[in-house]
């Protein structure tokens, strides 16, 4: 039996990550500015696609009872708000260190 708190958790989190690309989305149309085009679009999808992929491998060789795709979509999930923001972080720390000319 599942526990009672994991559908309202899904549901909160699929609310955060609605909030997560309409703000972000909205950021990147509205300014074309690098720091949100390589920070959110390069580095944070690229870092979404890389550890869903680690996270489905390692979660595989550990209980291959499940099937790939359900690991697939739970680390999907879980992971593209986290690495979206993480990726504006990281093009907001670069444009900090190399500012524009």
């Amino acid at each position: 039996m599942r526990p009672i708190w994991l559908a309202p958790a899904a549901v909160a989190w699929m609310a955060f990550i609605v909030w997560t690309l309409k703000r972000l989305g909205a950021r990147i149309a509205r300014d074309a500015e690098i720091t949100s085009y390589y920070g959110v679009r390069w580095f944070g999808i690229g870092m979404w696609l890389f550890m869903t992929c680690v996270g489905v491998t390692l979660s595989w060789q550990i209980n291959p009872q499940r099937p790939v795709w359900y690991y697939a979509l739970a680390f999907a999930f879980i992971f593209l708000p986290i690495c979206l923001w993480a990726g504006f972080a990281w093009g907001k720390a670069m444009r900090a260190f190399f500012p524009p000319r």
